[in-house]
């Protein structure tokens, strides 16, 4: 899933546009099938392929997160 903000974001506000959006597409997700997620900013108009978002998640640890348990704070 893509999604390009209207407008230019300096890095500062751009998390909250996109948490906007990305919020909205975990909630109407099947939560049952829901493992991960995650987004991936780029200052450039240019679509990423499967393949090359996995490189990208899998260069920055994204694969290997521990997970915690929310009922345990």
């Amino acid at each position: 899933m893509e999604v390009a903000p209207d407008g230019v974001y300096l890095s500062d506000h751009l998390e909250d546009v996109i948490e906007h959006c990305y919020k909205k597409l975990r909630d109407e997700a099947n939560q049952s099938q829901m493992v991960a997620s995650g987004w991936i900013a780029i200052p450039e108009a240019i679509s990423l392929d499967e393949a090359h978002a996995a490189r990208i998640f899998e260069a920055v640890g994204a694969w290997h997160q521990v997970k915690v348990d929310s009922c345990a704070a």
